[in-house]
């Protein structure tokens, strides 16, 4: 009898540690839930926060993009007009004559007012191609500029 009180006793107290052991894995995991709740919202803040940030800074380099691209086209434009205007004027002067065959070495020296009608209009296309080539230049380094300023 005394042995079966103290087996009664002996399970009663497993029985009490089993519960108390139950008791308190539930509580920790309850605890430790709601703190990965909170990680959880926490980063999804910070993501939202980090999403919202990045998108201004999107629209702030691409409306920059915007001017210097608008800024580049103008330019080119202007180029273009000149060109055009070049073109018309030249085409006034007399062609390449015979006594200019175009070789290099060849024929006396000329200033610009004294270039036949073909080498102007090569020569005023190609000035005309470096100044676009250099407003597109410029356009990129004012994209690059404003990205790298708004990045910072």
């Amino acid at each position: 009898m005394l042995a079966f009180l103290s087996l009664n006793k002996a399970a009663v107290a497993i029985a009490l540690v089993l519960v108390a052991f139950a008791a308190g894995w539930t509580t920790n995991g309850w605890r430790w839930s709601s703190k990965a709740q909170a990680l959880a919202a926490a980063y999804t803040q910070a993501q939202i926060a980090a999403e919202n940030k990045s998108r201004a800074q999107e629209q702030t380099i691409q409306a920059a993009a915007d001017v210097e691209r608008s800024r580049k086209d103008a330019e080119i434009t202007i180029v273009r007009g000149q060109l055009d205007t070049a073109l018309i004027e030249l085409r006034k002067r007399p062609a390449r004559g015979a006594n200019l065959s175009g070789a290099a070495g060849t024929g006396p020296a000329a200033t610009g007012t004294q270039l036949s009608r073909e080498d102007a209009e090569f020569l005023t296309r190609e000035s005309a191609r470096a100044n676009e080539m250099k407003a597109a230049m410029l356009a990129c380094y004012g994209t690059y500029n404003a990205a790298r300023n708004n990045l910072r």
